[in-house]
């Protein structure tokens, strides 16, 4: 499986991470687990 992912950390004033939120496609991964048709792209 191919999914590019971005991870979001906040930090506080006293350099330490309060909270990290992970950000990811969940339509690419959908369509290569095949539990969804992904669009055809036209060119």
């Amino acid at each position: 499986m191919d999914l590019p992912f971005c991870e979001i950390l906040h930090w506080t004033p006293e350099s330490q991470v309060e909270s990290a939120e992970i950000c990811y496609d969940q339509m690419t991964m959908l369509g290569q687990l095949e539990h969804l048709e992904l669009p055809r792209v036209m060119t």
